[in-house]
Formats: C-alpha cells, sequence, structure tokens
C-alpha cells in the first residue's frame, strides 16, 4: 500500500505539473483535481494530510494554480458563493462581484493563498468538481471576462448577501464612513417573495443575562444597537451570536421567551441575490442587475 500510493502520487503530480508547464491551460481544471488526488496520496504516505505541513502544502497548491489561471480558478469560488439554480444572469452578475473583491484584495496586498483559503476550500474544489451544473459557472466567468466593479477608476469593496429584508442598506450608515457612500441603499421588494423571508426564532430569557431590548435601527430596518440588561451590543455581533440569519427583526417577549421575527438573510449591503435573481426571470441582464444594486459603480473590462 505504501508503495503503490507513494508511485501514484509522485506520477499524478509529474503528470499534472508537465502538462501545465508545457501550457495545457485547457485542461486546467483536471489538471488541478489530479494534482490535488496526487498530494492526498502522498500527504497521506507520510502521515500529513490533516497536520499542519499537509495544510500548508494545499495553501500553496492553490496559491500557485490561481497565480497562473486566476480565471480558472474563479468559477470554483463562485460555486462556494451562489447556488447553481439561480439564472445565469444572476450567477454572472456574483462572478463579477467576486472578481472586483479579488482584484481589490490582491491591491490591498493580500496573496492568493489568502484570499483562495478564506473564499473556498479543497472540500468545495471536490464538490465543484462532481457539480453536475458546473458548467454555468463555467460560461458566467468566460462571458464576463475581465469585468470589474469600479468607483472612481478604482476596485472597491463590493458586498452581496442572500437576500434583504425589503430593501438593501446604505455603506455608509453600515461602516460608518464616508469612504463607502458609493453603496447605496436600493430597494429589494422582490425579496419578500422568498419563501424564507420571515423566520421566528425563540430566545429563551433565563439565556440571557438581562431584558433585551432593541434601541436603534438604520433606514433599512436593520438593528443597529440593542441592550440585554445594561450591556450595549452591536445589532450584527448580537444576530451573529444568536445564529440569526439576519440583523433585520423585531421581538416580542411571552412566557419568559423572546420570540425574535429575523427577515431577510445576510448583512444586507450591496447585492441581494434574491432580488437579482427575481430581475433575472424577468428578463434583466446580469449589467442592468448589477446598475441597480451598485448605481454608483462602473462596470469595467479589464485586460
Amino acid at each position: 500500500m505504501f508503495k503503490t500510493r507513494l508511485l501514484s502520487g509522485i506520477m499524478l503530480m509529474i503528470i499534472a505539473l508537465t502538462t501545465v508547464i508545457a501550457g495545457g491551460q485547457v485542461l486546467f481544471t483536471v489538471l488541478f483535481a489530479i494534482s490535488l488526488i496526487g498530494m492526498s496520496e502522498l500527504y497521506k504516505v507520510f502521515g500529513i494530510e490533516k497536520k499542519a505541513p499537509g495544510i500548508v502544502g494545499y495553501i500553496f497548491a492553490f496559491g500557485y494554480y490561481a497565480l497562473i489561471y486566476m480565471e480558472e480558478y474563479l468559477p470554483v469560488i463562485v460555486f462556494s458563493q451562489i447556488s447553481p439554480d439561480m439564472k445565469k444572469e444572476t450567477i454572472k452578475a456574483q462572478t463579477v462581484i467576486a472578481r472586483s473583491n479579488i482584484q481589490r484584495w490582491l491591491g490591498e496586498g493580500k496573496n492568493l493563498a489568502e484570499i483562495l483559503r478564506e473564499n473556498g476550500s479543497t472540500e468545495e474544489v471536490w464538490r465543484y468538481f462532481f457539480a453536475e451544473k458546473r458548467q454555468i459557472y463555467e460560461q458566467a466567468a468566460k462571458e464576463t471576462d475581465g469585468q470589474v466593479f469600479t468607483y472612481e477608476g478604482k476596485v472597491r469593496l463590493t458586498p452581496w448577501h442572500k437576500r434583504s429584508a425589503g430593501k438593501t442598506r446604505s455603506g455608509e450608515e453600515v461602516f460608518h464612513d464616508e469612504a463607502y457612500t458609493y453603496l447605496k441603499s436600493a430597494d429589494s421588494s422582490e425579496d419578500k417573495k422568498s419563501p424564507d423571508h420571515k423566520k421566528i426564532v425563540e430566545i429563551p430569557a433565563g439565556q440571557l443575562s438581562g431584558e433585551l431590548k432593541i434601541k436603534k435601527r438604520d433606514s433599512a430596518g436593520y438593528v443597529t444597537e440593542l441592550t440585554i440588561g445594561e450591556t450595549l451590543l452591536e445589532g450584527e455581533s448580537f444576530a451573529a451570536g444568536m445564529g440569526l440569519e439576519s440583523a433585520n427583526f423585531s421581538l416580542k417577549k411571552k412566557d419568559d421567551i423572546y420570540y425574535l421575527r429575523v427577515r431577510g438573510s445576510g448583512h444586507g449591503v450591496g447585492f441581494s441575490q434574491f432580488g437579482g435573481n427575481e430581475m433575472a426571470k424577468n428578463g434583466s441582464s446580469a449589467e442592468e442587475i448589477l446598475k441597480k444594486y451598485f448605481p454608483e459603480m462602473e462596470l469595467k473590462a479589464e485586460d
């Protein structure tokens, strides 16, 4: 078993690397899979698959391949962000957002290994390779080749979320910084059509250290400040800590139980995937969808 794994691992790595060096861009996806399999076999031989050296090896592999063919890896990242059941124009919009954010991170000094580690994983790669509908992600990347969103000539933060509570949030309000004034609040009433638009979450009063009260909301209705007893909390932090899908919620207390009516899913800033998909169903293009959610930004095609 030891010799078999050692030889198969070495052979797979040699085949993959030789073909890449020779210019096998068309076979990139298959070769990436082969190289990961080869690495996995070698790691198992030396017993480091789930240890620090093995993890570091995977990270450097992602970084190496991304350095050569970032556009080829982009569909994997988008696959981890949006369902293949969405319309292609919606997935194209998400692809432009993903590409824009990657370029922004690179411009801020992050290396590709860090970006890939934070936005994908080995598990996601394997899921992508065996996904029945992965072609739609490849088509979306190809049809938006090089397109990024800019503001005042620079790629900037381009956030997204699953669905809003009916209206997306102002970037300036959320981040308390005028640098994000380009992230305007937008009507996204279509989000209310989602069967998951509202959810009720129960929190026993005894689980908290004091009375729960909402103190402040932003213009889109998201809770920005609340208190538990004398403790002041930030809305997003509370939502994350309690496992709520969104910080847009109302509450009622009955029989020592708080009932929270939660609306939307995600932080509510920027692109709403559900709202964008409803637009796509009605014939809107990816460009039209993006323009609605980012009216101050400009779509550019970079070489």
